[in-house]
């Protein structure tokens, strides 16, 4: 390995992070030490030098230096990366030639003894001074922004999202899975607290949706593909055909359905009714328009049906065409997902008088299965309802973790059932972490307190079972402490818990965007960036990234929107990552294993030359491939083989400083 630094090649920037690194180890005594090093000429501290005092500071002692190489001890690059490369910028230095040690996160935060943090402060910044004269000059690329989106999901969130950033003039392209938008809100009943008419606070919005001349939307559809970076992405939309032209079809529902000999449950109405394999999805649905499913219809499943097309007095129903693929270029992505409900099959769910808080929506809904009256599958009025709290996918309680809104559902429908049936009794199931939670209100806006409805309360270490009774209702057992409390119910209401929609999480995997065990896509960071997703340009809202209530789904799509809006300015250009990777003709064998590697989809294979090519625009710098060529011929610029050794060589070799004891 060449060295290509000489002695005293080095200026050491300790900073003190105000006590937090200044307190948990001996910085007087780590300057000092530093300072002795071979490569180092000169240790200078500041109290914060990601404040603009430390800034100016470090920037000034550069020009002082010409001949020194920047090296910050300080915390995570995470943290202030930018903020310490604008400081090199500023003394005329490149920011690629500085580097860093974390002393904070990987030292002083988890190294209880003062002493060894400071040794071990000692090793990192000797790793940083031997590796800064292993650094190259790098330069960013820059590109012209495409500033249009594209929003996947129209939901509360999805739909917010996309109307802020059409009414600020830009284009955006709204994909919908469903034939109808307004995703789950636009099914329920009222809204609790204030008992707001769900689909009459929706509508204005799909309206204004579904004419605004900046919207496209694009229903029955769904993104196939995702290619490129923040800026610049092509999108691959695969539009299911749905055999009615909207633009013509008035919605007349009987019409076409009437004569469809097909019947399928209907997923609406979570399977408690049945639709024809042409309908409109329900009532109020937007647009207002009928649908084919060509999964259910005879016509496109080796039958000859075609009752729908002679039924139709405006000739809109065509069973002659087929799906297409679009393409979108767009600067930004946001996921709307959703997310649904989590069931095991083979559980108490599937017992006959369990329902869900879905299911018993559906129900007391006055557009649902039994038009808003409370009813059994039989038919029948239960006289005794169990609303169980905080079940998990098994049908029992407690669950792992908490969906955030299934108290607010239990609550509404206690006090709707309450009026509905003023005779019947109500007995909720409920932990005391979730009774006195902010999510939970035990009364409405009015005040308004079920007569009928009786809380038993449970505390951690308590649980609630299941069961099937004889007399054909459902046996409910809750453990408080040593007592057993059990009865028989007419109507148990169930609230499992939410999960990350499994469709949209194999969509996320092939954008390259985590999402955790349940589903959820992971945030850039959950306090200070819960908008966006970890993969620069694509960002999230609402409940794709953990269930939400109403109010808390319009208020992140707003901040969704913005952070879009200030990513991608009319006229602005994107620098692009400087730290991508390199391919070495002579080295590289084509086995191609980089291609596969590569979660970004940088890496290309040139058949002519038998060699793998990076695109730059593309690559992120993650080092995926460089990390699985078996040659060694791909080097991630800022990381490379001589870069690293230099610290490894020095934390191996280097004389490590004395604990005091």
């Amino acid at each position: 390995m060449t060295r290509k630094h000489s002695p005293k090649n080095s200026i050491v920037f300790l900073c003190e992070c105000g006590p937090i690194i200044r307190d948990l180890m001996d910085l007087d005594r780590l300057q000092t030490e530093v300072a002795a090093m071979p490569s180092v000429g000169k240790v200078v501290r500041h109290a914060t030098l990601c404040s603009a005092e430390g800034k100016a500071f470090m920037a000034e002692k550069l020009r002082e230096n010409p001949d020194l190489l920047p090296v910050v001890a300080a915390c995570t690059p995470r943290e202030h990366q930018t903020d310490l490369a604008e400081a090199c910028e500023s003394a005329g230095r490149n920011p690629f030639t500085m580097s860093r040690a974390n002393i904070r996160e990987q030292v002083a935060w988890v190294t209880p003894d003062r002493d060894q943090a400071t040794a071990k402060a000692y090793d990192m910044i000797g790793a940083a001074v031997a590796r800064v004269g292993e650094q190259e000059p790098l330069t960013a690329p820059e590109i012209d922004a495409e500033t249009s989106v594209l929003v996947v999901g129209s939901g509360v969130a999805g739909m917010t999202a996309a109307v802020l950033i059409a009414d600020s003039g830009r284009d955006v392209t709204l994909v919908e899975r469903e034939p109808a938008i307004g995703g789950k809100v636009v099914l329920l009943s009222e809204i609790y607290p204030d008992m707001d008419c769900a689909p009459c606070l929706l509508e204005p919005l799909m309206d204004k949706v579904l004419h605004h001349p900046k919207i496209e939307v694009i229903t029955s559809s769904e993104v196939e593909e995702l290619l490129g970076y923040l800026g610049n992405f092509t999108a691959a939309v695969r539009r299911h055909d749905r055999h009615v032209d909207t633009a013509g079809c008035y919605g007349c529902i009987d019409t076409c359905s009437g004569v469809c000999p097909v019947s399928v449950p209907d997923q609406y109405n979570a399977g408690m009714t049945e639709r024809h394999a042409v309908y409109v999805p329900f009532m109020g649905a937007l647009p207002n328009a009928a649908v084919v499913n060509e999964k259910d219809c005879l016509h496109f499943n080796g039958g000859e049906c075609v009752a729908c097309v002679g039924a139709c007095p405006f000739g809109v129903i065509r069973l002659d065409g087929g799906d297409e693929l679009v393409e979108r270029k767009v600067g930004a992505v946001i996921l709307a997902t959703g997310s649904q409900l989590k069931i095991e099959a083979g559980t108490a769910y599937d017992l006959p008088n369990v329902m869900t808080t879905w299911e018993f929506e559906r129900v007391i809904n006055p557009d649902g299965p039994t038009g808003g009256e409370v009813r059994l599958r039989d038919g029948s009025t239960p006289k005794r309802i169990a609303l169980v709290h905080c079940a998990d996918e098994c049908g029992s309680a407690p669950a792992t973790s908490c969906s955030q809104t299934c108290c607010l559902a239990l609550a509404k429908q206690a006090l709707e059932t309450a009026h509905k049936l003023p005779d019947v009794e109500i007995v909720e199931l409920a932990f005391d972490r979730q009774l006195g939670g902010p999510h939970y209100a035990r009364t409405a806006a009015s005040g308004e307190t079920p007569k009928n409805l009786r809380t038993v309360r449970l505390e951690i270490g308590d649980s609630v079972e299941v069961a099937a009774a004889a007399s054909g209702a459902a046996t409910v057992t809750a453990y408080v402490g040593e007592k057993v409390r059990a009865g028989d119910f007419d109507l148990v209401v169930m609230a499992p818990p939410h999960v990350g929609d499994p469709d949209a999480v194999e969509m996320a995997a092939g954008m390259g965007v985590d999402v955790d065990s349940a589903g959820y896509v992971l945030t850039a960071n959950k306090r200070l960036k819960a908008f966006a997703s970890r993969v620069d340009g694509i960002f999230v809202a609402g409940s794709a990234q953990g269930e939400k209530d109403m109010t808390t789904a319009s208020s992140q799509a707003a901040a969704t929107a913005g952070a879009v809006l200030s990513a991608l300015v009319p006229g602005k250009k994107l620098v692009r990552e400087a730290t991508t990777a390199v391919v070495d003709d002579e080295v590289c064998g084509g086995c191609q294993i980089c291609v596969l590697a590569c979660p970004y989809k940088a890496v290309a294979f040139d058949a002519d030359k038998m060699v793998a090519i990076v695109n730059e625009l593309l690559c992120q710098g993650c080092g995926t491939c460089a990390s699985a060529c078996p040659s060694s011929a791909i080097t991630a610029k800022h990381f490379s083989n001589d870069q690293l050794m230099a610290e490894i060589h020095t934390l191996t070799t280097q004389d490590h400083l004395a604990i005091v004891p």
